[in-house]
């Protein structure tokens, strides 16, 4: 893997857990992460993950409901 792809999915990955985690936005958390733009970030999950990153959060809360009841 190239320094450069280990820094991408290191990003993505923190992207994720920061979603999860936190109710920063998208642009707070690419600024974080050392993204040039959010277009470029949401890019880079939805090609990671094959979800978008709205679908991913949807996702996340629907989980942490069902384990709430």
């Amino acid at each position: 893997m190239t320094p450069l792809a280990y820094l991408t999915k290191f990003r993505i990955i923190e992207m994720a857990r920061l979603l999860r985690e936190t109710d920063l936005t998208i642009a707070v958390i690419t600024r974080r992460l050392g993204w040039n733009s959010p277009e470029s970030s949401v890019t880079a999950f939805a090609c990671h993950y094959g979800v978008t990153v709205r679908l991913s959060s949807q996702r996340s809360i629907i989980r942490l409901r069902s384990r709430a009841g």
